[in-house]
């Protein structure tokens, strides 16, 4: 039960990670009053807008922490910072396994622990495991979707 539960948890992180890079506008009354601002237009128009409170930039944090190993064959990198910590998406164009097998193998070089516990998944589809070095912890998520391998790192 734990392995279905921990493979819906990455499954559905995965889904809102994608549709935060979604730039839809939904109804005023979808968004909460604290995120929605007036813009006057140069007509003298007031206009109701929407403001995320978690925005999607593209590369990679200039804090990125240079332990952490990027595979070579990156296509494209996004991430986001929530001022608690920051998620990192990279899509890739390696196969899933290789991408599993590589971050395996360079967590450990750079001096990484594996922190086995609940949440740790590892088929040949599908990872997810806690990583911890002093008192850091990284998460690495790796899935694919229309051949392309996506590697979620959360520090």
């Amino acid at each position: 039960m734990r392995y279905i539960n921990s493979i819906l948890i990455v499954f559905l992180t995965f889904l809102l990670i994608q549709g935060c890079g979604k730039k839809e506008q939904q109804s005023d009354s979808q968004v909460p009053a604290d995120e929605q601002k007036t813009e006057i237009q140069s007509s003298g128009e007031q206009t109701e807008t929407n403001q995320a409170s978690l925005e999607t930039k593209q590369g990679l944090p200039e804090d990125f922490p240079k332990d952490i190993p990027l595979p070579e064959k990156i296509k494209k990198t996004k991430y986001i910072d929530n001022n608690t910590n920051k998620i990192v998406i990279l899509d890739a164009d390696i196969p899933v396994s290789e991408a599993i097998n590589y971050y395996k193998e360079n967590m450990k070089k750079n001096g990484f622990d594996l922190n086995k516990n609940d949440s740790l998944i590892d088929t040949d589809k599908i990872y997810n495991a806690d990583w911890r070095k002093g008192n850091r912890n990284v998460n690495i998520a790796i899935t694919s979707q229309n051949n392309i391998t996506t590697v979620v790192i959360s520090y």
